[in-house]
């Protein structure tokens, strides 16, 4: 796979390269836009790392005029400037991803690999990209400053435009959670656990957040003295069914926002087998989040839309 790394910092360029060499790589470097667009026409690269702040042609200006040669180009933005607005900024002008340095290799992959998929699911990757900006923010003050959020993968489970229902398998994939009373004991849930968020309006469907359990511990060992804790510095269920609520109304308020469309939502509640387990939908997209604490905890976050009416036999 071919890499275009541009940045004005030379020792950028020599750790960007070395790291990606390591791994198989192949690695352009340019020091600015202008040679960044002579570059991209000459070797059509895979995947582009693209600088946002650099002299003469900044990282915006640079995105526009690649997406002109190529408007299937995939372009990740790097900033040392974490800062959300700036960043969503780039991903609506058609970035596909973005990372922040000092970043880490397995980061910087992990990245490069969902980039590489965007040719059959751009508008998803790109998509879950901003869900990953938004949600960052707030997972830092409800678990730790320090925390990063990395978006690992991204998977269209179904996309079809005639009618038809999930099959077994299919629905297997997606719902693969144990049947949660409510009123369960947090201690005593097994597995997995999954909260699903409902939305309505011009556009129906729902947002289902999922975490394993012994990492919903860590959620919760994470969650004493943040943000959202009483000030005896302890943390309890509620406080982890709204880390849920937050994110799942992040992706939601994503969606509002792309389709531009007001859309009405139902309280979070927990995952009920009996009751989503039978649904069926247009459109299925699977991303996998891992945050980054002492231990990685991994969230698979599934957004249903287009819910079907069609009753099969």
């Amino acid at each position: 796979m071919k890499i275009l790394v541009v940045d004005d910092s030379e020792s950028t360029q020599i750790f960007t390269k070395k790291l990606l060499a390591a791994s198989g790589y192949e690695i352009e470097t340019v020091g600015n836009g202008a040679a960044a667009l002579d570059m991209y026409a000459k070797t059509s690269p895979d995947v582009v790392l693209l600088d946002i702040t650099m002299p003469l042609m900044d990282g915006k200006e640079t995105l526009r005029r690649i997406r002109d040669l190529d408007k299937n180009a995939v372009v990740i933005m790097t900033t040392a400037v974490d800062d959300g607005e700036i960043i969503q900024g780039y991903l609506e002008r058609g970035a596909v991803g973005y990372v922040v340095k000092p970043f880490g290799l397995n980061e910087l992959i992990a990245t490069i690999q969902n980039a590489t998929q965007l040719k059959k699911n751009k508008s998803s990757t790109t998509f879950f990209s901003l869900v990953q900006n938004k949600i960052e923010s707030d997972v830092r003050k409800m678990l730790d400053p320090l925390t990063s959020v990395v978006l690992k993968d991204v998977r269209v489970i179904n996309q079809e435009r005639s009618p038809q229902m999930f099959n077994s398998r299919l629905t297997y994939q997606i719902r693969a959670v144990p049947q949660i009373n409510q009123n369960s004991e947090f201690e005593n849930i097994h597995d997995c656990i999954g909260y699903v968020t409902e939305f309505s309006g011009p556009r129906q469907g729902e947002v289902i957040t999922l975490v394993r359990n012994n990492e919903l511990q860590l959620l919760f060992e994470n969650m004493k003295g943040s943000m959202l804790v009483k000030t005896d510095n302890t943390a309890d269920i509620y406080d982890v069914v709204e880390f849920f609520n937050i994110i799942n109304q992040k992706v939601i308020t994503v969606l509002s926002n792309s389709i531009h469309l007001t859309l009405s939502r139902e309280p979070i509640r927990v995952y009920d087998e009996s009751k989503d387990s039978s649904s069926h939908w247009n459109d299925v997209i699977k991303a996998t989040f891992e945050i980054k604490l002492n231990k990685s905890v991994v969230l698979d976050i599934i957004l249903c839309t287009g819910r079907r009416y069609r009753e099969y036999s």
